[in-house]
């Protein structure tokens, strides 16, 4: 049943062919948890390989927690091997991404010991998005040296990119691979059929609202604009509208969750919803999917939605920024995927490969040409800066107005906004009361916090990278 061909030049020890042969059967479900292995004997015939070398590849599997052997029974995957951190597991946030496996195909002669894991919760190296790296970064080891150990000279990076990831105490949980500022994508034939102008570069709320207007004699609301709970699309219109979740320079207060300008973001995203009323709240996933194919009007997403409008083949679509809100600032949310490594990470070397692997010019350039994100090599997104195209040129432009400042460098803080502006949208409750509430735990949750801790965790000193 499980006897396939070998992929031959994944490895370049046979122990290690043994080893990502049965990972490729547990990740990909062919084994499941509490299945039984086939005989060590039947896999070394298959891969011709010897019994010995299969059973050493075995056995650090049983001593990695995947597998759990059972004399005079057999080997049997274990019921949680998801949750087994390995040495040599590579993880992206998204391992559905086509292009990553030409990433690995371009890792694979040089960390042929690399496994890139889809089914494992976490990985030893993980490409991960903003807030993730964020919310956890003490789950990574600071990545300062190891950067500027591989890359002494950084004239060729979007060194702008950094600047939202250093920790209060300066260190650098990740290293971004990819980036980009948020903007408005708007569909050019749905825009003119509904008799709206298309949008220019100053555009306000009031010529965005206008428009909405006009659309919904055409469209529902949820083919209108990508409204839905998801953190990155309220928090660039409270980024839009001058307000921020927390002011990490004031020491006294940082909390600013129920600052007027904020309160402000808000209520402009609750009159959204409440315009739209759409029905079908679904996933950015899912919208960008249907923008692709030139069913939807309005879409604030970053470059890496690209990937998929031109895998879809639709290109009658233009960018602006999000529209100007009166008496608010011109910023917009970042979107980034970073370079992680676990702080359990015994191989260095290892991690030094991969670094220097993913911020190569081959592979930035494969990145940037592909649609997803803005490669942080500047070399690499030559042709973006360069380019002809005004919604190349939209994406470029707005890289001085991004802004990832989301939080403060706590899971449990941020965890706590973000539950419960959610359960704000979900519950229809009142913005001014609810913000009230919700600055009030968050005070009394930091208050405690620092109680404990004899460093103040809003202190921020952040090295600038410019």
């Amino acid at each position: 049943m499980y006897m396939m061909k070998e992929n031959k030049g994944i490895a370049e020890d046979k122990q290690t062919r043994v080893r990502h042969w049965l990972l490729d059967r547990i990740d990909g479900g062919e084994l499941r948890g509490g299945d039984k292995l086939p005989g060590a004997r039947d896999i070394s015939s298959c891969l011709d390989v010897s019994l010995l070398t299969t059973q050493n590849a075995i056995e650090t599997l049983v001593n990695e927690g995947v597998l759990e052997s059972y004399p005079r029974r057999g080997t049997f995957v274990a019921a949680k091997w998801r949750e087994c951190l390995l040495q040599y597991n590579f993880r992206a946030n998204n391992p559905a991404l086509p292009w990553l496996k030409d990433i690995k195909v371009m890792t694979s002669g040089i960390l042929p010991r690399l496994y890139f894991a889809a089914g494992f919760d976490i990985g030893m190296i993980e490409l991960r998005p903003t807030l993730v790296v964020q919310s956890c970064r003490n789950e990574y080891m600071d990545m300062r040296e190891l950067f500027d150990r591989c890359f002494p000279d950084k004239t060729d990076f979007f060194m702008e990119a950094f600047n939202s990831y250093y920790s209060s105490d300066g260190s650098l949980p990740g290293v971004p691979f990819i980036f980009s500022p948020r903007v408005m994508y708007y569909n050019r034939a749905l825009l003119a059929q509904a008799g709206c102008p298309e949008p220019h570069y100053n555009w306000s709320w009031k010529d965005f609202i206008d428009s909405v207007e006009k659309l919904k004699n055409i469209l529902p609301g949820e083919q209108i604009f990508n409204w839905n709970y998801d953190k990155h699309q309220w928090l660039g219109f409270i980024f839009r509208a001058g307000g921020r979740l927390f002011a990490p320079e004031d020491k006294l207060d940082p909390v600013r969750i129920d600052h007027p300008d904020t309160r402000r973001g808000l209520r402009l995203f609750r009159e959204l919803q409440e315009l739209l009323k759409p029905n079908d709240i679904g996933t950015s996933d899912d919208y960008r999917c249907e923008f692709g194919r030139g069913r939807c009007a309005f879409m604030l997403a970053p470059r890496e939605d690209l990937y998929f409008i031109k895998r879809e083949g639709f290109d009658d679509w233009g960018t602006v920024p999000m529209p100007e809100i009166p008496g608010g600032k011109p910023l917009t949310t970042q979107a980034a995927d970073l370079i992680c490594i676990r702080k359990s990470c015994s191989n260095l070397k290892m991690a030094e490969d991969f670094l220097k692997l993913m911020l190569s010019e081959p592979v930035q350039s494969f990145i940037g040409n592909s649609g997803y994100g803005i490669p942080i090599r500047k070399s690499a997104a030559e042709n973006l800066i360069h380019s002809s195209d005004p919604r190349e040129k939209t994406f470029i432009g707005e890289i001085a107005h991004m802004s990832a400042q989301y939080n403060i460098d706590s899971i449990e803080i941020m965890n706590l906004v973000l539950d419960g502006v959610n359960q704000m949208w979900e519950n229809n409750a009142d913005i001014d009361t609810f913000t009230t509430e919700l600055a009030a735990a968050v005070r009394t949750f930091m208050k405690i916090k620092n109680a404990v801790s004899p460093e103040p965790n809003f202190e921020i000193k952040r090295k600038k990278v410019y």
